[in-house]
């Protein structure tokens, strides 16, 4: 496979063999942190409520059935809960071989995974989102995507703050996945060869 020649981000890791690569981009961010105190308030609220309904701890309702705001609760702050472990924990692993590109967020599942062959991918590109007010300012934040098969589009990795580890990503999936195709036309010409002789 190609060699990579920028700067790697710290916290990325890459494991390069001579005919598999993998970058592994971790999605924690500081930020992140300020979900914990809300999820972990609305979770314990809901608790309570499902512990005084069921009678586990000695709490008067007097008349009024929690199961409306439970399932209300549940349903406003469990995907914020999800999202909140997962960005914390989960990972982004890109593995790049001859034959294909997978991507995978893991260890908690989340919508993205993929996997496509090196030569049904389009693009790996950079999209620039502005928090500004009036896009103005240059204030905002990078995502870096592939769109593959079927023109189907995927973020690889969102929320970078910096354009040099966005193009850190962008630069080394190219050089992967022209290097994949190389080899993979070097293959089927010497295959060629040898069914000619």
């Amino acid at each position: 496979m190609g060699n990579t020649k920028d700067m790697k981000p710290k916290r990325f890791k890459v494991v390069e063999g001579n005919d598999c690569f993998s970058l592994t981009m971790p999605w924690f961010r500081y930020s992140t942190l300020v979900l914990l105190l809300p999820v972990i308030l609305f979770n314990s609220f809901i608790l309570v409520l499902i512990a005084a309904w069921t009678g586990i701890i000695d709490f008067e309702l007097k008349g009024f059935h929690p199961i409306a705001p439970i399932l209300l609760f549940s349903a406003i702050i469990q995907p914020v809960t999800y999202y909140t472990i997962a960005s914390l924990v989960n990972k982004t692993t890109v593995k790049v071989t001859n034959e294909k590109l997978t991507i995978k967020h893991h260890p908690i599942w989340f919508f993205g995974n993929v996997s496509w062959k090196c030569d049904e991918i389009k693009e790996v590109g950079i999209r620039f989102h502005s928090t500004s007010d009036r896009g103005g300012g240059g204030r905002g934040y990078y995502s870096v995507y592939v769109i593959g098969k079927f023109s189907i589009k995927r973020t690889i990795k969102s929320q970078i703050c910096d354009h040099g580890t966005a193009m850190y990503i962008v630069k080394t999936l190219n050089e992967q996945l022209r290097s994949a195709r190389d080899n993979e036309n070097l293959e089927e010409a010497s295959g060629k060869s040898h069914v000619n002789h």
